[in-house]
């Protein structure tokens, strides 16, 4: 199976913008699983483990890392609007740095909020800024770059996630998250070293806070609206349960230590890297919204098994599902959000959803928030919470199938196509 990226030059040509594509993915890659799953993961040990909070002060805790994405969301296209998107994606990649530096070297609760601030930065730079430039590097192909970027980050994360466990369980939280923030900078000086060509290429950054009232228009009508508020807006009930709460559900329910956690969650990324790698020859012509609308209802009902799962096989082999499942989603939805607009409008387009996902992230950790502190068990969060996805993905999947065109929608089939504008 062949993956380039472009239909145009020679194969010499399509092979250096692969490598380059490959090569700046690699440090971004890092950066994000180690401030997302990692923080998740190793962060979620040192303060449950290691400074004794409970899953309710846990949940509170991570509500100031998800809400300082809504306002750095908010101002990442204006900073890139100034300082371009690779530098841009490079002071996000410092920011992860300064991160576990900063967390490896205090326990006061005060700093951790604020270094948690810090992490969501690096989080809304990789959503909203260093997306569109990798489907603007891909050319004809951007839902096959966007694609070849996920695949990195299984692999990376799986790498990233299985060092970082074996140095807790070697050494020490302090001695994992210095290594963590000197391998993050090493990220951001490479980065910036083998991204010239993005740089080169770049279109005009359209500050979001510049966005004309037509375009607005355009964003809150037809299929890019629906995605949004029924599939993105609906989706964290899915991932961010199993990223925040699945340590929590292995230690308390299923009595796991945090090296076999880390591993758990490492190793069980890998199923996904095999659908990313058959969506990757195919995702530019496939209907990208019901692709995502059947991933996240499947994946609910995964997240409902985990709260069911009866031992630690079962536990583990649902657990595997998820992540053959999610690879679906992961594969398809910045492809389906890229598919839905102009190519002009793909920055704010990344960032208006961006943003309604981080408020949404920050319902849905309040709300999971809520259900511990009245006493629920967290696998009973984990169910309650799957139901959710599994309704809004059977509704996507349902206004996918409608054939007729509504006045003034973008017709359904130009979602998932190579070129939105055709």
């Amino acid at each position: 199976m062949r993956i380039d990226i472009s239909y145009n030059g020679s194969r010499g040509q399509r092979l250096k913008r692969l490598t380059t594509l490959l090569l700046a993915t690699l440090p971004v890659s890092f950066a994000g699983i180690a401030t997302w799953f990692g923080l998740y993961t190793f962060v979620n040990g040192y303060l449950v483990r290691g400074l004794g909070y409970t899953n309710e002060q846990w949940t509170e805790t991570t509500l100031w890392f998800i809400g300082s994405m809504i306002a750095w969301q908010l101002l990442c296209t204006d900073i890139a609007a100034r300082a371009g998107r690779r530098n841009t994606v490079t002071i996000s990649l410092v920011a992860g740095a300064l991160f576990y530096i900063g967390m490896g070297m205090t326990s006061d609760g005060l700093v951790i909020r604020a270094l948690m601030a810090l992490a969501g930065f690096t989080q809304a730079v990789g959503l909203v800024t260093w997306q569109p430039l990798i489907a603007e590097y891909g050319r004809e192909r951007p839902g096959r770059a966007l694609v070849i970027n996920q695949l990195v980050n299984a692999v990376v994360g799986a790498l990233t996630l299985i060092a970082g466990g074996q140095i807790i369980a070697n050494a020490s939280y302090r001695d994992a998250f210095i290594a963590l923030g000197v391998a993050c900078a090493g990220s951001a000086v490479m980065f910036h070293l083998v991204s010239r060509d993005f740089e080169s290429e770049q279109s005009e950054v359209v500050s979001l806070l510049r966005v004309m009232r037509t375009d607005w228009r355009k964003l809150a009508t037809g299929g890019f609206m629906v995605l949004t508020v029924v599939g993105l807006c609906l989706e964290p009930f899915n991932y961010l349960t199993v990223n925040q709460l699945f340590p929590n559900l292995a230690r308390d329910a299923h009595g796991l230590l945090d090296g076999d956690i880390s591993t758990i969650v490492a190793l069980g990324r890998l199923p996904a890297l095999l659908t990313l790698f058959v969506l990757a020859a195919v995702v530019d012509r496939m209907n990208a919204m019901r692709a995502y609308g059947a991933g996240i209802a499947l994946v609910g009902l995964c997240v409902v098994g985990l709260g069911l799962a009866s031992g630690v096989p079962s536990l583990i082999g649902i657990f595997l599902v998820y992540f053959l499942i999610q690879g679906s989603v992961w594969g398809s939805n910045a492809a389906a959000v890229n598919a839905s607009v102009a190519p002009p409008m793909r920055d704010s387009a990344f960032a208006v959803t961006s943003v309604l996902l981080s408020i949404a992230l920050f319902g849905v950790g309040f709300v999971q928030n809520r259900l511990l502190g009245a006493g629920l068990t967290v696998a009973q969060v984990f169910l309650i919470c799957g139901l959710v996805p599994v309704a809004a993905g059977t509704i996507l999947v349902l206004y996918s199938l409608r054939r007729k065109p509504i006045p003034g929608v973008q017709p359904l089939h130009a979602i998932g196509s190579a070129n939105p504008e055709s």
